[in-house]
């Protein structure tokens, strides 16, 4: 086994508006330079990597988590803070008005403790499946290129590139995908270091409403191809992923 660390740095300008704001122009931000670690085996390296390839990832069948969710999606398991885009809506009682994304997760994906401060506001798990360990990490950031309330407007998708290049995702494949009816981006980042590789889907959020969100789901695998059970096991976390991605998304 091996101890990797990775290290995710999200823009204090872009990271998601979540949570409490104090005024009307102020835009939450996150920490950024977050350190992850994990351990993570080094699977046993294989030549044919046709599995692998980006297209075939990202086009996983989508697993369902849930089949029965409740009618109630506030009842699901865990909540996301949608992005607040800079602006601060109250309520009738003048308290901020909070925006949660509602979703459920596998039962071999347990909380990193270690890496999450508020699972509210980016979530990380670790993904469990016999000797086979990878990492999901979830969070919203702003689809505004600036605040509505100073006539911002939801990105272009030039501006949502470079917005993902500030996030630290700096891709050297990229692909589409659909999820039951939605199209999302799909990019690969090699962490060389860690000898890991990031598979990110990410989706922009355009009804023009101030929650709008570029909702991000990451997952971290070895960079070695590895045996065929893995293989299958990533595909099966990435149908999974998937499934949740669609949940917290606007739909």
């Amino acid at each position: 086994m091996k101890k990797i660390v990775l290290l995710l740095s999200l823009s204090s300008l872009l990271l998601a508006a979540c949570g409490e704001a104090k005024d009307d122009t102020q835009q939450t931000t996150s920490p950024s330079g977050e350190e992850f670690s994990v351990t993570l085996p080094i699977l046993k390296e294989k030549p044919d990597t046709t599995n692998e390839t980006l297209t075939v990832l990202a086009n996983a069948e989508t697993i369902v988590v849930n089949p029965n969710p409740p009618a109630d999606e506030s009842q699901k398991a865990h909540k996301l803070h949608a992005a607040n885009n800079g602006v601060a809506e109250k309520d009738e009682n003048g308290n901020i008005k909070e925006y949660f994304r509602y979703y459920d997760v596998p039962s071999n994906w347990a909380i990193n403790t270690d890496n999450t401060e508020d699972e509210t506001l980016a979530a990380v798990y670790d993904v469990t499946q016999g000797a086979t360990n990878l990492m999901v990490q979830l969070y919203n950031i702003n689809a505004f290129n600036k605040s509505p309330l100073e006539e911002g407007t939801n990105m272009t998708p030039e501006e949502l590139e470079a917005r993902m290049v500030e996030t630290n995702h700096v891709f050297v494949e990229k692909t589409t995908t659909t999820i039951v009816d939605q199209e999302w981006q799909v990019g690969r980042q090699i962490l060389s270091d860690q000898k890991m590789i990031r598979l990110t889907f990410y989706r922009m959020e355009s009804t023009g409403a101030y929650d709008d969100s570029v909702v991000v789901g990451s997952l971290y695998y070895p960079m070695e191809a590895g045996l065929d059970k893995d293989r299958a096991i990533l595909k099966q976390t990435i149908g999974q992923l998937k499934d949740v991605l669609y949940q917290i998304s606007k739909k």
